[in-house]
């Protein structure tokens, strides 16, 4: 009689344990794998993510890799590789110097490129970097530009009450030969309201093109052509083009009629109810609740080059230059060797942080003025306190 068929060998508990680690280990490695890979895609969008804030912070024109070349310029003539000229003209120097402040703001802003830069092995990963901060920052700008395209004609319609609306979609109703526009885009050293003049600066007679005084930058687009720092970059147009980019648009709307002096915060009510959980652009990229001279140049480009009909972005048009006028707004606030002009530019950016952020707490700088107060205070106390002591000192 057949004997019946054996049953299947059992793994002892020891291959079994084996399998089992083996098992894991598989697991263990894909998982590795799968979270690099993850996180190499994650590092990829956060960078580009980290690029949106520095065509608001720091150069809306210069690339990236023009501020890494004067910064390498300038440390190739402190070492002696290279002579520095011996006569530059002040506009090179001038822009120089800007090209090199920009380059610490980028250092401040993503402190990775100065690890890359001073690792000479590397170059590769730099220019991966700023490649993809780049791309960041280009499109930051085209964000900014479709806000304003399509806030702007909401605040001229309210505010100018044109014969025809304008459009929200496009900028082909803009510009000097529209009355609103072509005012608002007037240098105040020429009377818009004559009509030869207004002429002439259509026709190109007149050229406006290296003139930054322009209306649109003054509360009701009127300046003092005897003053023309009185008054400049207060107006409310461009106080609602910042806070569209950087706080939200709906922040845009908290102004009311402008006074000589600019616009006027509407009364808000509180609403207990009411939580804000959306990010602002200012939150995003770190400005803790301070307007800088470069975020307001932004802005002031962004309304300038909306209030023209041109349809697609150029640093330049109709021999304006918005580069130039970018930094003009720069060196008025930066460029500054006096300290009379050196308080007013700081109590213009007071002025646009109280219209901007009124609600920011104060730092630890702000509260400068009460620390000396409590100081002189305490010091009198304690040399009232020594004087009784010693009364025969």
């Amino acid at each position: 009689m057949p004997s019946a068929p054996s049953s299947p060998i059992q793994p002892s508990s020891e291959s079994a344990h084996a399998e089992l680690a083996r098992t894991k280990r598989k697991l263990a490695s894909v998982e590795a794998k799968l979270a690099q890979a993850t996180g190499k895609k994650r590092k990829h969008v956060s960078n580009i993510n980290l690029g949106r804030g520095l065509s608001r912070l720091v150069s809306l024109f210069d690339s990236l890799s023009a501020l890494v070349d004067e910064a390498d310029r300038r440390f190739a003539v402190q070492r002696g590789d290279i002579e520095e000229e011996e006569e530059v003209d002040e506009i090179v120097s001038r822009e120089r110097d800007r090209c090199f402040a920009s380059y610490i703001l980028l250092l401040r802003t993503v402190p990775r490129v100065k690890d890359l830069i001073e690792d000479s092995e590397q170059e590769d990963e730099l220019t991966d970097l700023l490649d993809k901060l780049q791309h960041g920052a280009n499109e930051a700008r085209r964000d900014d530009l479709r806000r304003i395209l399509g806030e702007l004609p909401q605040w001229l319609n309210e505010d100018f009450t044109p014969e025809r609306a304008f459009s929200l979609k496009n900028r082909r109703d803009r510009g000097l030969q529209n009355a609103v526009t072509g005012r608002l885009l007037c240098p105040i050293s020429y009377n818009w309201d004559d009509t030869a003049v207004r002429t002439s600066i259509r026709n190109g007679t007149i050229s406006i093109a290296d003139d930054f005084y322009l209306a649109c930058f003054y509360p009701r687009a009127t300046g003092n052509v005897a003053d023309v720092e009185a008054r400049f970059l207060r107006s409310k147009l461009l106080v609602k083009a910042y806070c569209a980019i950087f706080t939200s648009p709906s922040s845009a709307d908290a102004f009311e009629e402008e006074s000589e002096e600019g616009p006027a915060r509407k009364r808000r009510r509180v609403d207990a109810q009411k939580k804000i959980t959306k990010s602002t652009v200012a939150d995003l990229i770190g400005m803790e609740g301070k307007v800088t001279p470069r975020t307001i140049a932004h802005a002031a480009v962004m309304l300038a080059f909306n209030l023209t009909n041109c349809e697609h972005w150029r640093p330049s048009y109709n021999g304006f230059s918005y580069h130039s006028l970018y930094n003009f707004i720069i060196d008025f606030f930066e460029d500054v060797h006096d300290p009379i002009t050196r308080r007013k530019v700081d109590q213009l950016l007071v002025w646009w942080n109280l219209q901007v952020f009124p609600d920011h707490v104060a730092t630890v700088s702000d509260s400068q003025k009460s620390n000396d107060k409590l100081k002189r205070q305490r010091a009198q106390r304690a040399a009232a306190s020594n004087v009784a002591a010693n009364p025969s000192s």
